[in-house]
């Protein structure tokens, strides 16, 4: 969900699918019951290990946008490049719109549509773009803050104080005790961000059983806690924002930036997927509606992971199919418009 560029990394590009993924797997947790009904037997195990992974999918997309743009410098081309985003986000909000009158029935008058698209709401996920917008206003000055730094050293002491600022108060306090000031939690995508720019720095490697040990006793952990402890009650989602999302994003990320593919089928697949990320995440929530609606047949007596499957792939599909027609359109469109003009 960040602005393209001309190059394109396969590895990166794997991670925006993951991403994308991760963003509607995750959802199925929030429309269903699954943190409400008892929890216990290795389905809900594996299903609830996967949520915490999942639930990095916005940290994920924060990362490869320090990791693109941390070079990025204060021009009139840098803004021009934000143009496709938000673009691509008032077209899907008018989509979304006629698809909430015409199919949930949702009577608004013009002007509290056009407030929904304002406040980012006519797409229950559009706080992303609202989100992403700050972030791309101050990059081109946090770019300068970060080279400013010089050193290897002072730039994980920048790291550092964001995650003690951002990552670790909501991780050590509790409801009644309060360790570390929680003010400055709302500051993650910059941690994010400074995540990104380290790894385009200075291209950490570490070795692969290593990183897939550490994501699997990461993710296990919760569900594990809750089985032994919690005795099988509602299981909670975990932060992605505190500090063990912090792990499993950094980690998930380094395991993949790298990685090469060289099977041509398989890479142009992974490259329209990564092309179309941003228009799945935004029209996701459409197919949304239709699937949870269509498919709670498959969600019966906790038979969780049959729902998932089918509701998941429905809406990961049906949202690549939207997202890559919306880019074919536009693409024969700009191919019309630069025809007209050669001939004018």
């Amino acid at each position: 969900m960040t602005p393209l560029v001309t190059t394109r990394c396969i590895g990166l590009d794997l991670i925006r699918v993951f991403a994308v993924f991760f963003v509607i797997a995750g959802h199925f947790f929030i429309n269903t019951d699954f943190g409400k009904d008892s929890f216990g037997g290795w389905e809900m195990i594996l299903l609830a290990a996967g949520r915490r992974l999942f639930s990095v999918s916005v940290p994920l997309f924060l990362i490869i946008t320090g990791y693109l743009n941390i070079n990025k410098k204060l021009s009139r081309k840098y803004y021009y490049g934000g143009i496709r985003v938000i673009v691509s986000y008032v077209l899907i909000s008018l989509i979304t719109i006629l698809f909430l009158i015409y199919y949930k029935h949702e009577d608004l008058t013009v002007g509290q549509w056009i407030l929904k698209i304002t406040d980012f709401s006519a797409i229950s996920y559009g706080w992303y773009i609202e989100m992403w917008i700050g972030l791309f206003l101050l990059i081109p000055f946090l770019n300068v803050m970060w080279h400013s730094l010089e050193t290897q050293r002072n730039r994980i002491v920048l790291i550092g104080t964001l995650l003690l600022l951002s990552a670790l108060p909501s991780f050590v306090n509790r409801p009644s005790i309060q360790l570390l000031p929680d003010f400055w939690t709302f500051m993650y995508p910059v941690l994010f961000f400074y995540i990104g720019a380290y790894i385009r720095q200075y291209q950490p490697v570490i070795k692969s059983h290593l990183i897939l040990m550490a994501l699997v006793f990461l993710c296990m952990a919760n569900p594990l806690i809750n089985i032994f402890l919690n005795k099988g009650g509602g299981i909670s989602p975990g932060n992605p924002f505190a500090i063990i999302g912090v792990l499993i994003s950094a980690l998930f990320f380094i395991g993949f930036y790298r990685i090469q593919i060289y099977n041509k089928a398989i890479r142009s697949i992974i490259e329209k997927v990564a092309i179309c990320s941003l228009d799945m995440y935004l029209v996701s929530y459409m197919f949304d509606i239709i699937c949870y609606k269509k498919f709670q047949c498959y969600i019966v007596n906790g038979d969780y992971l049959s729902g998932f499957a089918a509701i998941v792939s429905c809406v990961f599909l049906c949202s690549f199919a939207f997202a890559w027609f919306k880019d074919f359109i536009f693409k024969k469109f700009r191919s019309f418009i630069g025809h007209c003009a050669l001939f004018n």
